[in-house]
C-alpha cells in the first residue's frame, strides 16, 4: 500500500482498530494486495478504502470528507469507495451478476428466444 494512503488511514485511527483478529489497517492492506495483483492500482486503492465512509457492518472512528478522499486518490477511485460504502451488499452482488451475464452473452452470442 502506498505510504501516503497508509498515513491517511492511520490518521483516521484504523491502525489500532480491531478487525478479524488483527487491525483494520492490516485488513485494508490485505484487500489492497489482493486487488492489486488481479485488477491494478486504481481498483486496489478503492479496495483499501472500501469502508472509509462506513458500511452496514463497520463504523469508522473518523470519517473524512469525500473531497479529502478525492484529493488523495482521484475522483474515479473515490467514487468506487463511495459506492462500496453506500450500496447494500445485495446490490453489489446483483450488479456483479449483471456484469458477468453481459460479458458472457457477448462472448457466446447466445441466440434470442
Amino acid at each position: 500500500m502506498p505510504e501516503h494512503l497508509r498515513a491517511f488511514l492511520t490518521a483516521l485511527g484504523v491502525a489500532d482498530q480491531p478487525h478479524s483478529g488483527r487491525t483494520f489497517l492490516e485488513h485494508c492492506e490485505g484487500v489492497y494486495r489482493l486487488l492489486l495483483a488481479e485488477h491494478g492500482y486504481p481498483i486496489a486503492l478503492a479496495g483499501a478504502l472500501h469502508s472509509i465512509y462506513g458500511t452496514a457492518s463497520y463504523r469508522p472512528r473518523r470519517v473524512p470528507t469525500r473531497a479529502q478522499v478525492r484529493e488523495l486518490v482521484g475522483r474515479e477511485t473515490e467514487e468506487l469507495a463511495w459506492l462500496f460504502c453506500t450500496l447494500k451488499r445485495s446490490q453489489i452482488r446483483a450488479l456483479a451478476a449483471i456484469d458477468r451475464a453481459n460479458e458472457m452473452e457477448q462472448q457466446t452470442n447466445v441466440p434470442a428466444d
